[in-house]
């Protein structure tokens, strides 16, 4: 890759900083820090040693997944750190990069947030950008949508007073994620910000987020062979900067175009290894969770109900894979007619519902949480309840922009009307015409350019994207195996 100039420590260590900062070039970092240390420990320079040991651990929080690479990068950066001024800025900046990495492992975010603290009245602005960068990653479950935003917010400021254009990128990056995350009108505009940015000078790392996000909102278009070649792109640019989330990330934008297309169950043979990839986070169970999902589709009984099982163990960490855990157990509980993992599942996500199931930064979006609170409510039995989560799902995902999950939620919408039997105006009557609006190409939405015919017969006349082929009351295919033929 390149040639080090052996015994010049401080020219490694220098490519390595522009490489993450400037560069956003994971993989070359890593190959420059990790020979500036063995460098440092030979010549006995503990600044340049930490340094360098600061550097392996990248701009992200977790880069080293395997059990091997965390313990030598945690063990480097644990004997540089001793040989260090505990009362230095470098030795505060270790510390920071420390607790994060533990408290993103245990799914906390308290020994980060009182360096945090100690960051901002060290007077290095250095330390308290980079500090600021590490709590927002262990804050990215959800609740904590307002403390993430400000964080964001005030690592912007900070760049100013850094001058490292990477900071101004991330904490552009982290609002635009936040954004996203809180379903604000305003996420796309931040997003054309931040690109503006990427298009002046590329940054690897960043513009490998940005390509999910990109991919991320193709799908709630219900462009699923466009973004299904930009998952692709995606990948490869995530392998190329070294980032490895990579493979996951292209994994889970598989899984919501196929089960978005009603083509679950095909899922089950990729999953079925994903599940076990040492390059997964040590958080995300969500993998398990659509596995169980696709299996309970394809009728294995047995792995679904296995799955679920291992998922309803003691408390799910809420990182930022949780919803989605969340999303498919409900679906694989509903499908297995399983109340008590459904009921324990509803309400777990029940204080969230008014958020978007998006996964990590921005990779994937299964629409509004109250579809799956909807879905669970129908396991249920509670009609009532169903309905009142599936009109509001609806709403929120005509707000998305996620047509997939709008016909979704109209679909179950129509199954809980059904279920309720209510003569008056929300009786089968209204069931029907849920049925009729969710058959409705979500690409298109119905008007002049939509014959009468279409909507007395219930869509079936409709030109757009979507065909409705059957429907299954308790598959996870019950919006009707809808297929794509634009």
């Amino acid at each position: 890759m390149h040639r080090i100039p052996r015994g010049n420590i401080t020219f490694a260590i220098l490519a390595g900083e522009r490489a993450l900062s400037v560069d956003g070039d994971l993989r070359a970092a890593r190959y420059w820090f990790d020979a500036a240390y063995q460098d440092a420990e030979l010549s006995g320079d503990p600044e340049q040693l930490a340094r360098a040991a600061l550097g392996l651990s990248g701009v992200w929080v977790h880069e080293h997944r395997t059990c091997t690479d965390w313990e030598r990068v945690r063990t480097r950066q644990r004997h540089a750190l001793l040989r260090l001024d505990p009362r230095s800025t470098l030795a505060l900046r270790l510390r920071a990069r420390q607790a994060a990495e533990e408290d993103y492992r245990a799914g906390t975010h308290d020994t980060i947030l009182r360096l945090l603290s100690q960051a901002r009245g060290a007077g290095d602005p250095v330390a308290l950008a980079e500090t600021l960068s590490l709590a927002h990653h262990c804050l990215l479950g959800p609740g904590h949508g307002q403390r993430r935003l400000r964080l964001a917010q005030e690592l912007i400021g900070q760049a100013a007073r850094t001058g490292r254009r990477g900071d101004a990128l991330m904490g552009l990056l982290l609002r635009t994620v936040d954004l996203f995350l809180d379903a604000s009108p305003t996420a796309e505009r931040s997003l054309e910000e931040l690109q503006g940015m990427l298009a002046a000078k590329e940054h690897r790392a960043i513009g490998f987020v940005v390509s999910a996000i990109k991919v991320m909102l193709t799908i709630r278009a219900g462009r699923f062979e466009e973004a299904e070649t930009l998952a692709a792109v995606c990948a490869e640019l995530g392998d190329a900067t070294g980032d490895v989330d990579a493979t996951g990330w292209y994994g889970w934008q598989l899984v919501a175009i196929r089960w978005l297309q009603g083509r679950g169950a095909e899922l089950v043979p990729a999953l079925s290894e994903m599940v076990h990839s040492p390059t997964l986070s040590a958080l995300d169970n969500s993998y398990l969770a659509g596995l169980a999902a696709a299996a309970a589709e394809a009728g294995d009984r047995r792995t679904a109900e296995g799955l679920l099982a291992r998922l309803r163990g003691p408390g799910l960490p809420r990182s930022s894979t949780w919803m989605t855990s969340m999303y498919f157990m409900i679906e694989a509980a509903h499908l297995l007619r399983d109340t008590d993992t459904a009921a324990c599942a509803y309400a777990a996500l029940a204080p969230f519902a008014d958020l978007p199931v998006i996964a990590g930064h921005g990779v994937t979006c299964l629409g509004s949480a109250h579809h799956p609170l909807g879905v669970a409510a129908l396991t249920l039995g509670e009609a009532d309840r169903a309905a009142e989560h599936l009109r509001a799902a609806v709403r929120q995902n005509l707000a998305l922009g996620h047509w997939p999950a709008t016909v979704l939620s109209r679909h179950r919408l129509a199954q809980a009307l059904a279920l309720r039997g209510d003569p008056g105006d929300e009786g089968p009557g209204a069931a029907r015409r849920q049925r009729s609006s969710a058959w409705c190409c979500p690409g298109r939405p119905p008007g002049p350019a939509r014959p009468a015919a279409a909507s007395a017969a219930g869509g079936a006349a409709c030109t757009g994207c979507w065909s409705w082929t059957g429907v299954a009351p308790w598959s996870g295919t019950a919006w009707a195996w809808a297929t794509w033929r634009r």
